[in-house]
């Protein structure tokens, strides 16, 4: 059985426990924060030839969720439309060493939602906030829809030796440990 790791705030992990390891431990399992505090991402579609065509998007993870406005006439819209199977890459702003940037790589489903659907608006005013007011020039382009990303797993490598699997709620169920680990076929 698979244990789910809690996601638990580090100063209060530390605090609890007054133990360097457990906060280490706690802030490696908490990757909602990265995906909660950037606002972009790479974006890897299936192309009209089968062949895998990566992109970039501006994001806002609302609820569990991704959502991007896309333009229709990019690439990356025309073959979430044939293919609603995405992969997503968050990275860290930084890192000292690029071998080690914290980072997560999502396996998601992409649906448009209408702009006659209620939660449309909702959304787009969320995405005006955690964005900026860019968001409601491109709502007013009629090429424009927006795409909601629905986790359904993932990875979370937050450095050397802290790799994790990642469940639709991102959220950490194991620790992925080179010595035992085989790449597996989903």
């Amino acid at each position: 059985m698979t244990q789910v790791y809690p996601s638990v705030d580090p100063a209060v992990a530390f605090n609890i426990a007054g133990d360097r390891q457990v906060l280490y431990k706690e802030q490696a399992m908490n990757p909602l924060t990265l995906v909660s505090t950037q606002n972009t991402m790479s974006l890897s579609t299936i192309g009209q030839d089968g062949f895998p065509e990566a992109s970039y998007a501006p994001m806002a993870f609302i609820e569990g969720k991704l959502y991007s406005l896309l333009s229709g006439l990019s690439a990356h819209s025309h073959n979430l439309m044939r293919h609603p199977q995405a992969g997503l890459l968050i990275l860290s702003e930084s890192a000292r060493n690029p071998f080690a940037r914290e980072r997560m790589s999502l396996r998601a489903t992409a649906t448009v939602i209408d702009r006659e659907d209620p939660k449309f608006d909702s959304i787009c005013q969320d995405m005006q906030h955690a964005l900026d007011e860019t968001v409601s020039l491109l709502v007013g382009l009629p090429d424009f829809q927006l795409f909601e990303f629905t986790p359904i797993g993932g990875d979370y490598i937050q450095g050397f030796g802290r790799a994790y699997t990642l469940n639709a709620a991102i959220e950490v169920v194991e620790h992925v440990d080179p010595r035992t680990s085989t790449p597996t076929d989903d």
